[in-house]
């Protein structure tokens, strides 16, 4: 976990399985009466094998139930996490599916606000230290 400026930045960028991604989603939760919003940004799981897309949905449909202000999907299979959290239709939590890292970067500049925590999960250190450097120049 990295403090810069006055947000909460969790490096959850490595591992990507199923089981790392919920962990990770949970942590973030712990931050939520500390801060203003959580952001959860998630990339496609690397886990193999048959029915990846019904995998996906499953963790968005999990993902739905969690107080998380903001689920934020970059890649392929990562989309149908966001299909899978938006079958429990809730108000309060915004889900956004991009395609790749630069649209990422342009849609947290459009909702980052002082006193948030962002976990990053499975999309490794290079974006990781994009969205880092992008905290540090706010």
């Amino acid at each position: 976990m990295l403090k810069i400026n006055s947000f909460y930045l969790l490096d959850e960028s490595y591992s990507g399985s199923s089981r790392a991604v919920s962990k990770a989603a949970r942590t973030l939760v712990g931050f939520g009466p500390y801060t203003k919003k959580t952001v959860l940004i998630v990339g496609d799981m690397t886990e193999q094998g048959v029915k990846i897309e019904d995998r996906h949905l499953n963790m968005g449909h999990f993902l739905s139930a969690l107080p998380i202000d903001y689920l934020i999907t970059v890649g392929h299979y990562a989309k149908y996490i966001a299909q899978g959290a938006a079958l429990i239709k809730t108000k309060s939590k915004k889900i956004i599916s991009v395609d790749n890292v630069n649209e990422l970067l342009v849609t947290l500049e459009e909702i980052l606000k002082p006193n948030m925590a962002i976990s990053v999960k499975s999309l490794g250190n290079v974006v990781f230290h994009r969205i880092k450097s992008l905290l540090e120049k706010l």
